[in-house]
């Protein structure tokens, strides 16, 4: 619940290459599961 609410924020903010690293992350730590 809180990875989603912060997703949610992280949408919201203009700096596009920073969510793109932040999902990047996010992506890795579930393949690494």
């Amino acid at each position: 619940m809180v990875m989603k609410m912060e997703n949610i924020r992280l949408v919201q903010t203009p700096n596009c290459n920073f969510l793109k690293h932040e999902l990047l992350k996010l992506y890795l730590c579930c393949m690494s599961l």
